[in-house]
């Protein structure tokens, strides 16, 4: 039962897919409501000479962390983070595996640190109720929450895949 969790259509597999799917989908939002905003900004500025004030803010402490954080867990689904494959994928798919799983375990704890010291610091910036100051006021301490969203999302991706990576080292092969 156990070994059924993190596979295919499991239910950690099946968590991990739709809360990457819905975090990229928030994040894809994102990149349209930036390109939106700046484009309405630059027009603005020289059709009328009086551009959206707060832009530089909005698109630095808004936007920029949804669409960075928010998809990191759906890069990890499709394998589209940096992976060396020059001496680990020539190895029997045991010994793959378990190289392969200590560095997800590794990034584990570098994303599960990461999250860690966000959440700590988007406590401690929404006890200052902290704000960007620029041309507007711009409360940037609710996105401070993004960074622990999106690397719990993107521990419980790592996750699937150590249990996939523990699977194969177990069965010897990869076949999913």
């Amino acid at each position: 039962m156990s070994e059924q969790i993190a596979e295919r259509g499991g239910p950690l597999d099946r968590a991990s897919r739709l809360s990457a799917n819905a975090l990229s989908l928030v994040s894809i939002v994102a990149v349209l409501a930036m390109m939106l905003h700046v484009l309405i900004d630059v027009t603005m500025r020289y059709v009328s000479d009086a551009p959206v004030g707060g832009t530089i803010e909005v698109v630095s402490f808004w936007y920029m962390p949804m669409i960075g954080f928010l998809s990191l867990a759906l890069c990890q689904r499709f394998g589209q983070h940096i992976d060396i494959q020059m001496l680990v994928g020539a190895l029997p798919a045991r010994l793959s595996a378990a190289f392969s799983a200590m560095a997800t375990l590794l990034g584990l704890a570098v994303v599960l640190g990461i999250g860690w010291f966000g959440w700590v610091n988007a406590q401690a910036q929404t006890a200052m109720r902290e704000t960007a100051l620029g041309a507007v006021s711009v409360p940037i301490w609710p996105l401070r929450y993004l960074v622990p969203l999106g690397c719990v999302a993107f521990a419980v991706q790592l996750l699937v895949e150590l249990a996939r990576q523990g699977r194969t080292m177990i069965r010897g092969s990869d076949d999913d």
